[in-house]
């Protein structure tokens, strides 16, 4: 019982993280945030596999941050000491997607790849969605071509749908990011993503 009830409350915290900034968003201009929405697809996997890191560590938490934050600080801080942990970048990288932070995320996936010798599709993608949170404009770039890498190995792949779609839009192509959502939506996601992509026709 223990285990489910951290995880269910890390599970509500990282949705309030999510949750208010795209309320926020939403009330400011009338439209949703792309940046967050995308983390939600990590939500639950993150907060449970969060658990699974932090659950024995002695706690030492930082002045007026949230049980979320202290966890990742701990995680990061254990990374330092430890750097030779793709496992542990790989969740550092998860987490600071889910606190919306994705330069640091940007930061821990690299130091995850750097230290695989395996670049499996999960990789690349969470790769990439760092760094086009963290800078859109590399959608254009190596982020875009993670992205197209893991199409041609998973072309339903929902993540790689979404940010396949933007890659294309963002180059011009309408015609193929229409063709990649229009994939997407035939997973059924989330109402929040189908309302985003309902703005680009």
């Amino acid at each position: 019982s223990e285990f489910w009830l951290a995880s269910a409350v890390l599970t509500l915290i990282a949705l309030g993280f999510l949750a208010v900034p795209l309320w926020r968003e939403w009330r400011r201009s009338g439209q949703w945030s792309v940046g967050p929405l995308a983390a939600a697809f990590l939500l639950v996997p993150v907060a449970f596999g969060l658990y699974f890191q932090v659950r024995t560590w002695v706690p030492a938490p930082a002045a007026g941050s949230s049980p979320a934050e202290q966890m990742v600080a701990q995680l990061a801080a254990r990374l330092k000491q430890s750097p030779d942990d793709p496992t542990g970048w790989r969740m550092l990288g998860k987490s600071y997607l889910v606190l919306g932070d994705p330069v640091r995320a940007r930061d821990a996936y690299r130091e995850a790849w750097s230290r695989s010798s395996d670049h499996d599709n999960d990789l690349k993608l969470s790769l990439a969605e760092a760094e086009a949170q963290a800078d859109r404009s590399s959608l254009k770039g190596e982020a875009g071509k993670l992205v197209e890498e893991v199409l041609a190995a998973e072309p339903t792949n929902p993540r790689a749908l979404w940010y396949g779609g933007f890659a294309a839009y963002d180059q011009g192509n309408e015609a193929l990011a229409r063709t990649r959502w229009t994939a997407l939506l035939a997973t059924n996601p989330p109402d929040e993503i189908k309302s985003v992509l309902a703005q680009f026709g």
